[in-house]
Protein backbone atom coordinates (compact mmCIF):
# COMPACT_ATOMS: atom_id res chain seq x y z
CA UNK A 1 0.00 0.00 0.00
CA UNK A 2 1.36 3.41 -0.84
CA UNK A 3 0.65 6.77 0.75
CA UNK A 4 0.31 9.73 -1.61
CA UNK A 5 -0.17 13.41 -0.91
CA UNK A 6 -3.59 14.70 -1.87
CA UNK A 7 -4.59 18.08 -3.19
CA UNK A 8 -6.38 20.43 -0.80
CA UNK A 9 -9.37 20.33 -3.15
CA UNK A 10 -9.65 16.55 -3.00
CA UNK A 11 -11.35 14.98 0.00
CA UNK A 12 -9.62 11.86 1.23
CA UNK A 13 -10.52 9.26 3.81
CA UNK A 14 -7.69 7.55 5.67
CA UNK A 15 -9.05 4.14 4.54
CA UNK A 16 -10.88 2.29 1.77
CA UNK A 17 -14.69 2.18 1.81
CA UNK A 18 -15.65 -0.10 4.74
CA UNK A 19 -18.85 -1.16 2.94
CA UNK A 20 -16.73 -2.78 0.22
CA UNK A 21 -13.41 -3.71 1.86
CA UNK A 22 -12.71 -5.33 5.23
CA UNK A 23 -10.15 -4.01 7.74
CA UNK A 24 -7.39 -5.92 5.94
CA UNK A 25 -8.38 -4.21 2.66
CA UNK A 26 -9.73 -7.46 1.24
CA UNK A 27 -12.94 -7.39 -0.80
CA UNK A 28 -15.88 -8.74 1.18
CA UNK A 29 -16.85 -12.19 -0.15
CA UNK A 30 -20.50 -11.21 -0.63
CA UNK A 31 -19.44 -8.20 -2.75
CA UNK A 32 -17.12 -10.36 -4.86
CA UNK A 33 -19.80 -13.01 -5.38
CA UNK A 34 -22.37 -10.35 -6.30
CA UNK A 35 -20.07 -8.78 -8.91
CA UNK A 36 -19.11 -12.14 -10.42
CA UNK A 37 -22.80 -13.10 -10.66
CA UNK A 38 -23.51 -9.80 -12.44
CA UNK A 39 -20.76 -10.53 -14.94
CA UNK A 40 -22.19 -14.02 -15.57
CA UNK A 41 -25.62 -12.45 -16.03
CA UNK A 42 -24.14 -10.13 -18.67
CA UNK A 43 -22.61 -13.06 -20.55
CA UNK A 44 -25.91 -14.97 -20.49
CA UNK A 45 -28.16 -11.99 -21.29
CA UNK A 46 -26.11 -11.01 -24.35
CA UNK A 47 -25.25 -14.57 -25.46
CA UNK A 48 -21.51 -14.18 -25.01
CA UNK A 49 -20.36 -17.78 -25.34
CA UNK A 50 -17.45 -19.65 -23.77
CA UNK A 51 -16.25 -16.74 -21.63
CA UNK A 52 -13.79 -19.04 -19.85
CA UNK A 53 -11.88 -19.16 -23.17
CA UNK A 54 -11.56 -15.40 -23.73
CA UNK A 55 -11.82 -13.66 -20.35
CA UNK A 56 -8.36 -13.21 -18.83
CA UNK A 57 -9.45 -11.50 -15.60
CA UNK A 58 -11.98 -9.12 -14.12
CA UNK A 59 -10.52 -6.35 -11.97
CA UNK A 60 -11.74 -3.49 -9.83
CA UNK A 61 -9.96 -0.18 -10.21
CA UNK A 62 -10.85 3.47 -9.87
CA UNK A 63 -11.67 5.59 -6.85
CA UNK A 64 -12.91 2.65 -4.76
CA UNK A 65 -9.38 1.24 -4.83
CA UNK A 66 -8.13 4.48 -3.27
CA UNK A 67 -9.01 6.55 -0.23
CA UNK A 68 -10.61 9.13 -2.57
CA UNK A 69 -13.94 7.31 -2.77
CA UNK A 70 -17.27 9.02 -2.10
CA UNK A 71 -20.61 7.48 -1.15
CA UNK A 72 -21.97 7.72 -4.73
CA UNK A 73 -18.69 6.67 -6.42
CA UNK A 74 -19.15 4.00 -9.05
CA UNK A 75 -17.42 0.64 -8.86
CA UNK A 76 -15.32 0.26 -12.00
CA UNK A 77 -15.09 -3.37 -13.10
CA UNK A 78 -12.79 -3.98 -16.06
CA UNK A 79 -13.14 -7.32 -17.82
CA UNK A 80 -9.83 -8.08 -19.48
CA UNK A 81 -10.22 -10.10 -22.64
CA UNK A 82 -8.20 -11.94 -25.25
CA UNK A 83 -9.83 -10.42 -28.30
CA UNK A 84 -8.59 -13.11 -30.69
CA UNK A 85 -10.17 -15.82 -28.52
CA UNK A 86 -13.41 -13.80 -28.27
CA UNK A 87 -13.56 -13.49 -32.06
CA UNK A 88 -12.92 -17.20 -32.49
CA UNK A 89 -15.68 -18.23 -30.06
CA UNK A 90 -18.27 -15.50 -30.64
CA UNK A 91 -17.70 -13.54 -33.86
CA UNK A 92 -15.63 -15.56 -36.38
CA UNK A 93 -14.43 -13.54 -39.34
CA UNK A 94 -14.83 -10.10 -37.78
CA UNK A 95 -12.12 -7.54 -37.15
CA UNK A 96 -10.79 -6.75 -33.69
CA UNK A 97 -12.41 -3.32 -33.91
CA UNK A 98 -15.84 -4.83 -34.73
CA UNK A 99 -15.51 -7.40 -31.94
CA UNK A 100 -14.49 -4.76 -29.40
CA UNK A 101 -17.35 -2.52 -30.54
CA UNK A 102 -19.76 -5.42 -29.85
CA UNK A 103 -18.36 -5.86 -26.33
CA UNK A 104 -18.56 -2.11 -25.71
CA UNK A 105 -22.20 -2.05 -26.84
CA UNK A 106 -22.98 -4.95 -24.48
CA UNK A 107 -21.43 -3.21 -21.49
CA UNK A 108 -23.17 0.10 -22.27
CA UNK A 109 -26.56 -1.62 -22.45
CA UNK A 110 -25.89 -3.62 -19.29
CA UNK A 111 -24.70 -0.51 -17.40
CA UNK A 112 -28.01 1.25 -18.04
CA UNK A 113 -29.51 -0.73 -15.15
CA UNK A 114 -27.27 1.15 -12.66
CA UNK A 115 -27.10 -1.87 -10.36
CA UNK A 116 -25.90 -0.96 -6.87
CA UNK A 117 -23.47 -3.05 -4.85
CA UNK A 118 -25.21 -4.54 -1.81
CA UNK A 119 -25.48 -2.16 1.16
CA UNK A 120 -23.86 0.73 -0.77
CA UNK A 121 -24.74 3.58 -3.08
CA UNK A 122 -22.06 2.43 -5.55
CA UNK A 123 -23.40 1.53 -9.00
CA UNK A 124 -21.37 -1.14 -10.76
CA UNK A 125 -19.97 0.10 -14.05
CA UNK A 126 -18.45 -2.40 -16.45
CA UNK A 127 -15.79 -2.03 -19.13
CA UNK A 128 -14.13 -4.47 -21.47
CA UNK A 129 -10.47 -3.97 -22.12
CA UNK A 130 -8.02 -5.59 -24.45
CA UNK A 131 -4.32 -4.90 -24.82
CA UNK A 132 -4.98 -4.81 -28.60
CA UNK A 133 -7.56 -2.03 -28.49
CA UNK A 134 -7.93 -0.41 -25.10
CA UNK A 135 -6.30 -0.82 -21.72
CA UNK A 136 -6.93 1.06 -18.51
CA UNK A 137 -4.89 3.75 -16.82
CA UNK A 138 -3.67 2.27 -13.54
CA UNK A 139 -1.30 5.04 -12.49
CA UNK A 140 -3.13 6.44 -9.44
CA UNK A 141 -5.37 3.53 -8.46
CA UNK A 142 -5.11 0.08 -6.98
CA UNK A 143 -6.05 -3.00 -9.01
CA UNK A 144 -7.98 -5.84 -7.38
CA UNK A 145 -8.50 -9.11 -9.26
CA UNK A 146 -11.95 -10.60 -8.77
CA UNK A 147 -10.90 -13.90 -10.31
CA UNK A 148 -7.76 -14.25 -8.19
CA UNK A 149 -9.35 -12.52 -5.16
CA UNK A 150 -6.27 -10.42 -4.43
CA UNK A 151 -4.59 -7.09 -5.10
CA UNK A 152 -2.54 -7.03 -8.30
CA UNK A 153 -1.50 -3.48 -7.47
CA UNK A 154 -1.79 -2.22 -3.89
CA UNK A 155 -4.56 0.24 -3.04
CA UNK A 156 -3.63 3.92 -2.91
CA UNK A 157 -4.14 5.68 0.40
CA UNK A 158 -3.72 9.43 0.41
CA UNK A 159 -2.67 11.30 3.53
CA UNK A 160 -6.00 12.71 4.75
CA UNK A 161 -4.51 14.51 7.75
CA UNK A 162 -2.16 16.49 5.52
CA UNK A 163 -5.11 17.72 3.47
CA UNK A 164 -6.89 18.90 6.64
CA UNK A 165 -3.72 20.64 7.90
CA UNK A 166 -3.42 22.49 4.59
CA UNK A 167 -7.05 23.58 4.73
CA UNK A 168 -6.68 24.88 8.29
CA UNK A 169 -3.57 26.84 7.37
CA UNK A 170 -5.52 28.75 4.72
CA UNK A 171 -8.16 29.95 7.18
Amino acid sequence: MSNKIASILDFSFPYLDPAVWDQDMHLFAYQRDFILRLIDKMYNTYSLKDHEKWVIDAVILGSLTTSKWLLPSDLDVHIRVNLDAFIETNMPGTSKEEAFARLDTVRKEFDRAKILLPMTQHPAEFYFESADIKSSNEEMVGVYSLMQDKWLKAPILFDASLTWKRAKSLL
